[in-house]
């Protein structure tokens, strides 16, 4: 079976290789992977250990971080290699000084795969999530190289519980141990006779905490809310917006500031022209409108804020979740208390799952029931005291996942 994946993965890149010529993202998905080797012959200090962390995008890196920086801080001589696997994570974190080192995953081939662990020479690995690499995990096992899996989450669809999933469910023996986010998932493996699992939670919960403490108020956001609510629109795909416009041109009470996920000039053109005749303000414009107060609305037309806006948010609603894109991060405002309202497509987003039951999230029907809810939550005090404790309480519940896995790297004395 590994010859069959091996044939089949030498095909994929060469596919991979031809389309790149035509499509940008897969120009530096391929182009990225040729600098690899290179970047850990010039940058790998073999007089240091070095602690190798795997993600696939910028999701995953983020849910990596808290554990790169607690390893960073409790292993300061060691070095930090950072693998991505997508250019949408690698480009967006390449000069980060997190790590020391930043690298594409070179392509999952034998000999790419023992030159890049020569190169590396790692110590101990960490998987984040869902990184399931058949060549990787075997040569992982086959060089005895500790190696972790952390904030995994395992469905009954995924491959490992099928009756064809011998192939990978072989490579699970990879790993030294797997944190997983919740008890399902440690029940899932039980049945197919993995053990060696922790129920731990999820790092994003700890990630999510950190940036709320490293979060310093916006003063724009503050002068532009003034004395009045603020409701956000974070993420906001044009489905999403067809559902909530009407509700924010037909009210007065209340500030609006608009995160869209796609913030190209012609996007926010059309946002603008659909909110008409309520006076916008993009941030591009702060310049040259000293008199933010004076707009109904602020249009964040940047990235990297919006985790900052929700501090000052007494509403968000958050996108992805009405048309077929994915709903977006809904934890980033849950750590600041504020209730959320959604479209109704996010299964298998666990936390927006846990947190509908709670009721500390409200998933709106349609267009109509969304303005209906946003009106509700903020008039209705005890309900909007309720949302809030919800939130709170549910990331303080899940809080503590890389603690866990650092406790355990300590105990086990995995890295010295």
């Amino acid at each position: 079976m590994l010859f069959l994946y091996t044939f089949l993965s030498f095909i994929a890149w060469q596919i991979v290789q031809i389309a790149a010529i035509w499509n940008p993202k897969l120009k530096k998905f391929v182009a990225g992977r040729k600098k690899s080797f290179a970047i850990l012959e010039h940058s790998v200090d073999h007089n240091k250990k070095l602690l190798w962390i795997h993600a696939a995008s910028l999701g995953e890196y983020e849910q990596g971080l808290p554990i790169l920086r607690q390893l960073k801080l409790a292993y300061p001589k060691h070095q930090i290699l950072m693998s991505l696997f997508s250019p949408s994570g690698y480009e967006a974190v390449k000069d980060s000084k997190e790590a020391d080192i930043y690298v594409y995953l070179p392509w999952d081939s034998p000999s790419k795969v023992k030159r890049f662990l020569a190169l590396a020479r790692p110590q101990m690995a960490v998987f984040v999530k869902y990184e399931f690499w058949p060549h990787y995990l075997h040569q992982i096992y086959q060089q005895q190289i500790p190696c972790l899996l952390v904030s995994a989450l395992f469905r009954e669809k995924h491959i490992f519980f099928k009756w064809y999933g011998g192939f990978m469910r072989k490579h699970l023996r990879s790993f030294e141990q797997l944190f997983v986010q919740d008890l399902a998932s440690k029940t899932l493996l039980s049945q197919i006779g993995v053990s060696n699992t922790t129920h731990a939670g999820d790092t994003r919960f700890d990630r999510v905490i950190e940036r709320k403490i490293a979060t310093k108020p916006l003063d724009f956001i503050q002068k532009f809310k003034g004395d009045k609510k603020l409701v956000v629109f974070g993420s906001s795909w044009p489905e999403d917006e067809n559902w909530y416009t009407e509700w924010v041109k037909h009210q007065t009470a209340y500030r609006i500031l608009i995160a869209p996920h796609q913030i190209k000039p012609k996007k926010i053109a059309r946002l603008i022209q659909n909110l008409h005749p309520k006076k916008c303000i993009r941030y591009t414009q702060l310049d040259s409108n000293p008199n933010i107060e004076d707009f109904d609305v602020f249009i964040l037309d940047t990235i990297g804020l919006l985790g900052a806006a929700y501090a000052d948010a007494d509403l968000a609603f958050i996108g992805g979740g009405v048309g077929d894109t994915g709903l977006h991060n809904t934890l980033e405002a849950a750590v600041y208390g504020i209730p959320i309202v959604i479209g109704p497509k996010y299964a298998h987003f666990k936390e927006a799952e846990d947190l509908v039951a709670l009721g500390g999230i409200y998933s709106a029907k349609n267009a109509k029931d969304c303005g209906m809810q946003l009106e509700d939550i903020l008039k209705n005090q005890k309900r909007y005291a309720e949302m809030q404790q919800i939130n709170l309480d549910y990331i303080g519940q899940y809080a503590g996942a890389t603690k866990k896995v650092v406790d355990y790297i300590k105990k086990k004395k995995l890295l010295s």
